[in-house]
Parts: C-alpha cells; sequence; structure tokens
C-alpha cells in the first residue's frame, strides 16, 4: 500500500542518479578529451570524446527536463483546483 505513496518519489530519485550518472560522464569525456588534446593535438580520439560530452550532456539535460516537469506537475493541479474556486 505504501508503495503507491512513494512510487513518484522513487521515480524521482530515479532521475536524479541518472542525472547525476550522466553530468559524471560529462565531466569525464570533458576532462579525458581536454588531456587528448593538449597530449595529441585535435585527432580523432579527441573528436570521440567531444561528441560524447556533447552526448552525455545531452542526456542529462533531457533527464533534467524530465525530473523537472515530474515535480511541477501536482503544484500546477493545486493552482487549478485553487483559482477555480474548488476546495483542496
Amino acid at each position: 500500500m505504501l508503495d503507491f505513496f512513494f512510487k513518484k518519489q522513487r521515480q524521482i530519485e530515479s532521475l536524479i542518479y541518472s542525472y547525476l550518472h550522466n553530468l559524471k560522464m560529462t565531466e569525464k569525456h570533458f576532462d579525458d578529451a581536454m588531456n587528448t588534446c593538449l597530449e595529441s593535438g585535435i585527432c580523432d580520439r579527441f573528436d570521440f570524446l567531444t561528441e560524447q560530452t556533447h552526448k552525455f550532456e545531452s542526456k542529462a539535460e533531457n533527464t533534467q527536463s524530465e525530473e523537472e516537469s515530474k515535480q511541477k506537475t501536482p503544484s500546477r493541479l493545486r493552482e487549478r483546483v485553487h483559482l477555480s474556486g474548488m476546495k483542496q
């Protein structure tokens, strides 16, 4: 029974962990790309690492947007109910 009440909380928690993972991978690939550039110049490995950096950055942004939309849904619902004059 309590699982129902905590379902949304678990979903948001999962999204936050996913966001942090993607952010960590973005930082790692960025760091590797910069080190590669300094050691070898702009090369195929550097290009690959910059693409991976952008890929993980995009995933992090998408996850952040999804998490924000999940958190805003109840408050928007409360605002609509309040504005329509219905009791909460």
